[in-house]
């Protein structure tokens, strides 16, 4: 009888996804949620920048986050996929139609 193989451990390295996932989301023996596979659905490069555990380090330095989280990277493949990302949370942004309130009110 063979042995089952163990699966690595893949982590997400991309941006925050509308609060359903988070960078740095490990994922055990690569075994992916529902709800991230449905935004793998609607934006293949989500599904991209889950790389498994050993990849990781050389992932990190292709994008070459600053110590505020904002990649930095400027080549790579890696670097496309989170641009890919980050224009797809964009279009999925709802608009704001209201005026921001500062919380001064004027009065007459």
């Amino acid at each position: 009888m063979k042995a089952k193989k163990k699966l690595l451990p893949s982590i997400y390295v991309g941006p925050h996804c509308m609060n359903r996932l988070q960078r740095n989301t490990i994922f055990r023996e690569g075994k992916v949620l529902e709800s991230v596979q449905l935004l793998v659905k609607s934006c293949p490069a989500i599904g991209e920048l889950i790389v498994p555990m050993d990849r990781y380090a050389e992932v990190r330095r292709q994008l070459a986050f600053d110590y505020a989280g904002n990649m930095r990277g400027t080549q790579g493949k890696y670097v496309t996929f989170y641009q890919n990302v980050q224009a797809w949370l964009v279009s999925r942004a709802k608009p704001n139609k209201e005026e921001p309130s500062t919380g001064v009110q004027i009065h007459a």
